[in-house]
């Protein structure tokens, strides 16, 4: 069922994904012959936001709207388009429908990663595959490997954020069969590293072993989420993104808060920090990975400080 619910909103909205909608066992062996260059797009933590009177939260929704406008005014340098997860903000069937309406406008294919606050109404996330199929999965692209995680799951004893066995299982199965050549690029919504060092509700706790997964290939990075802000580092020569959001900035991230990982630290500048937006990502086979933030406003979209998050009501 929640195959033919994937195809048939592929086919409302004439995007083509057909590789994202089923974990593919390891189904690419391509190494890394042969040159490529090209660019994808990543959009993360849009947070559609439905009000009691049933609108949505004006500034989230419009600023949606606004990076789908400049991304379909840009397709001719944007191969597909990646969404990093928190696409809702409570997980309601409203702001389900509300995301993909506004997403379906989008000119190129779409992969979806998912979020915790996704799964704030479900916590099963079955309204998630209803909507866009399979939490996990990989796909080829020119000589590139993408791997797409599920990075919210529970521990029933620890309460931690987890990829849990069976997950991580599917994703050795899935890099076994990739040449060490070929270029991986991993997707998750929630770091795989303490990026914050404050507690362990920002990281998956067994995010380590997926580190030390992509550590094996000559050439591998991480997308996330999440963190509203745009860092980048390096952990054992794996570089480490962070996507912005387009809802809402968040600050006070800096380099002291990496300290629990001792990474190469990239690139952190204000600019950055205070940016609601998406990315332009450029793969190279010849170069380190390359992240062009693309400003919507010349003044960032803030929320209201009355912002207030209580009994799943959102309201600013």
């Amino acid at each position: 069922m929640k195959n033919n619910n994937r195809r048939n909103f592929i086919k409302q909205t004439g995007l083509v994904a057909s590789a994202s909608c089923v974990p593919l066992m390891g189904m690419a062996s391509s190494d890394n012959r042969g040159g490529y260059k090209f660019n994808f797009a990543f959009i993360s933590d849009t947070h559609i936001a439905s009000e009691p009177d049933g609108t949505f939260i004006k500034k989230w929704d419009t600023s949606l709207v606004e990076a789908v406008k400049q991304l379909n005014q840009k397709s001719d340098q944007v191969d597909f388009v990646i969404v990093g997860g928190d696409l809702t903000h409570t997980g309601k069937p409203e702001e389900f429908s509300r995301v993909k309406e506004i997403l379906s406008q989008l000119q190129k294919p779409i992969y979806f990663a998912i979020g915790e606050h996704d799964c704030l109404h479900d916590a099963s996330g079955a309204m998630w595959k209803d909507h866009f199929g399979d939490d996990y999965y990989s796909f080829d692209h020119k000589n590139v490997h993408f791997v797409v995680i599920n990075s919210i799951m529970k521990s029933d004893q620890t309460g931690k954020f987890i990829i849990a066995k069976p997950q991580l299982e599917w994703l050795h199965n899935d890099l076994s069969k990739v040449s060490k050549e070929t270029e991986v690029v991993l997707i998750s919504h929630l770091p795989l590293v303490n990026v914050k060092n404050i507690d362990d509700s920002s990281f998956n706790s067994d995010g380590h072993i997926v580190q030390s997964l992509l550590t094996t290939f000559n050439k591998a990075s991480v997308f996330f989420g999440h963190v509203h802000q745009q860092l980048q580092f390096k952990v054992d020569a794996v570089i480490h993104s962070s996507g912005v959001s387009t809802a809402w900035s968040t600050y006070g991230i800096e380099k002291r808060y990496l300290q629990s990982i001792s990474p190469t630290y990239l690139d952190s500048s204000r600019e950055h920090l205070a940016s609601t937006s998406w990315q332009l990502i450029e793969v190279n086979s010849q170069a380190e990975l390359s992240m062009k933030l693309k400003i919507q406003k010349k003044e960032p979209i803030g929320v209201a400080k009355n912002y207030t998050f209580q009994r799943g009501a959102v309201s600013v």
